[in-house]
């Protein structure tokens, strides 16, 4: 089982755990546990997953959590009503209306995760394993250099957290990234 698993049953069940599924629809691991499952036995697990990167609604600010009865009600009477706009509930129930569009969503992310790293690993690297939207590699540079250099091309990643950090984008800006980086990282013009 999974270290995040053992962690949850070891807490004590007056103290609740927030657990972040964001990145759950980019899971290819079809082995790869839901904490959704604890919940009918841990009723201190709050599962908590987002639209803004499956959905690509990241401004719109909206999610949902799943948890027992007990803990939705102690919630909804905490929780102010007005919190998300109704633009955002909008494009979350079209969202979930629309089965075509997220396995479309999914199945070219997945795709284009994997040219990125497939990229990096030719020129190379070794990205880190990845589940999620994004893909992280150490490129042996300086990611706040590397960072300022692909801004400067137009192409925005995070460089602050100690490896360069690559979110996955259309297939356009997937070969766009890749291009940028062979003329940064190898000299190619």
């Amino acid at each position: 089982m999974c270290v995040i698993f053992d962690f949850i049953r070891r807490v004590p069940d007056d103290i609740i755990v927030l657990v972040d599924e964001a990145y759950i629809d980019f899971v290819e691991d079809e082995t790869y546990p839901s904490a959704v499952q604890l919940i009918h036995d841990h009723e201190n697990v709050v599962v908590v997953r987002t639209f803004s990167k499956i959905a690509g609604m990241a401004g719109a600010r909206i999610g949902y959590a799943v948890a027992c009865k007990e803990m939705i009600w102690y919630y909804n009477n905490m929780v102010n009503f007005f919190c998300a706009s109704g633009t955002a509930l909008a494009g979350a129930e079209a969202f979930l209306d629309d089965d075509e569009f997220r396995t479309r969503t999914r199945r070219e992310m997945i795709k284009g995760r994997t040219y990125i790293m497939d990229e990096l690993r030719a020129m190379g690297y070794e990205p880190y394993p990845s589940q999620t939207n994004f893909v992280a590699c150490d490129m042996h540079v300086d990611p706040l250099k590397l960072t300022e250099q692909l801004r400067q091309k137009g192409i925005l990643i995070r460089g602050n957290l100690g490896v360069p950090r690559m979110t996955v984008g259309d297939k356009e800006a997937n070969h766009a990234l890749i291009q940028a980086l062979h003329e940064i990282l190898q000299g190619d013009n």
